[in-house]
């Protein structure tokens, strides 16, 4: 009897350690910032000419408290609210440099290892949104038990100015 005794707490514990993603729960504090750049080089009108592109994406995420459980998917709601900035100049300087104030409501969805985070207003149906705002709409990362990090793409505005050219980077989280 002593034997299976000690096997139960070894089975509870090898089952708390394991990649369900309950464990992911605890991971994603209330509020955090997330953080990103993206840049790149790309070639204009496919001419000789360069452009430089510059991004950043700088947000605090803010959660509701408690959460939605739908199978292995852990969904949460909150706020984001912060900046972005895509600056695009040509090789001599000139271009444009544009840095839109954001907030909206947000969903995120945890499956494992898996974080995506929903902006829900750009993913209405029939909404028309420049580029820029349909990549910045979804962002797909991995969670584990220290961060939650991932790839962005930073396109354009749809502007005079600014009409061509994609570039990915990375974003990272801090609680706060």
């Amino acid at each position: 009897m002593k034997k299976k005794l000690t096997i139960i707490p070894i089975l509870l514990i090898m089952l708390s350690c394991s990649n369900d993603s309950n464990i992911m729960v605890s991971n994603i504090p209330s509020s955090f910032k997330m953080i990103g750049s993206a840049n790149g080089q790309i070639l204009v009108n496919n001419s000789q000419n360069i452009k430089n592109i510059d991004c950043l994406c700088d947000q605090i995420i803010e959660l509701q408290e408690g959460f939605e459980k739908k199978g292995d998917t852990i969904i949460y709601k909150g706020t984001m609210g912060g900046f972005f900035q895509r600056t695009a100049l040509n090789e001599d300087g000139s271009g444009i440099s544009l840095t839109p104030d954001t907030f909206s409501q947000i969903i995120i969805k945890v499956y494992g290892d898996n974080f995506k985070l929903l902006v829900l207003e750009n993913l209405l149906p029939n909404v028309n949104l420049p580029p820029f705002y349909r990549e910045t709409s979804i962002f797909n990362g991995k969670i584990n038990d220290k961060e939650i990090i991932g790839k962005w793409k930073c396109a354009p505005f749809e502007t005079r100015d600014d009409f061509e050219g994609v570039v990915e980077g990375d974003w990272y989280t801090i609680p706060l």
